[in-house]
C-alpha cells in the first residue's frame, strides 16, 4: 500500500472520524494531494447506479450469505466497485463491516465519522435504517476517483443486523 494510499484509505477518514482537524481552519483552505488512479476517466454513477449496487448486494447477502457478499464486495473483480462507485456495508452499531474502496478499514467503528460540515452521517444513516429500513443522507468525503473532497449522496438499506450503502459524488444542489 502505497503511502497515498494510506492517506485516503485510512489517515485522513480516520481524522475526519476523530474529528481531529482544527476548528479554526475550514477545510476549503487544506490541501490534500492524493495520486487519483491510473485510468484516464473514471466511472460516475448516479442515483440508478447506486440503488442497483444496493438492492443487488441485498440480494445477494440474503441468496448466498453476508460471508460470500462482504468478500464479493472487496473484491475488484466482484462486481461491486465501478470507478467512483463502491459498497460499504455496516453493522448497526456503525463498525465497519465490509467496504470496496477500503477493506481495511473493516472493523472499524464508523459510528462517530462526521463531514467537513460537522455531519455525523453515519449516525443519521443508522437513524433512518432503524425508522425506515432504507433512506438517503448527503455529506462531503473523499472521491476515490480524485481524492479530493467531494459532495456526495448515498444510498443505503437495512438487511437484518447490517446496513449496506452506495453514494455517488457531486450531484447538483448539495
Amino acid at each position: 500500500m502505497t503511502l497515498n494510499s494510506l492517506n485516503r484509505h485510512l489517515i485522513i477518514p480516520l481524522l475526519v472520524m476523530l474529528g481531529l482537524a482544527a476548528q479554526s481552519v475550514s477545510a476549503s483552505s487544506i490541501k490534500v494531494t492524493i495520486q487519483a488512479p491510473m485510468q484516464e476517466t473514471c466511472y460516475k454513477g448516479g442515483v440508478d447506479d447506486v440503488v442497483s449496487l444496493v438492492n443487488k448486494t441485498v440480494t445477494l447477502m440474503k441468496e448466498q450469505g453476508a460471508s460470500e457478499a462482504f468478500r464479493q464486495i472487496m473484491d475488484p473483480a466482484g462486481g461491486f466497485i465501478k470507478g467512483e462507485l463502491y459498497v460499504f456495508v455496516l453493522n448497526l452499531n456503525g463498525t465497519i463491516v465490509a467496504n470496496g474502496d477500503g477493506p481495511e478499514s473493516v472493523g472499524s467503528s464508523a459510528f462517530m465519522a462526521r463531514d467537513q460540515n460537522g455531519i455525523y452521517f453515519i449516525q443519521k444513516m443508522l437513524k433512518q435504517a432503524f425508522a425506515n429500513g432504507r433512506g438517503w443522507v448527503k455529506y462531503h468525503w473523499y472521491s476515490p476517483c480524485t481524492g479530493e473532497m467531494a459532495s456526495k449522496q448515498v444510498f443505503f438499506k437495512r438487511i437484518g443486523g447490517f446496513v449496506v450503502g452506495a453514494g455517488f459524488y457531486n450531484f447538483p444542489g448539495i
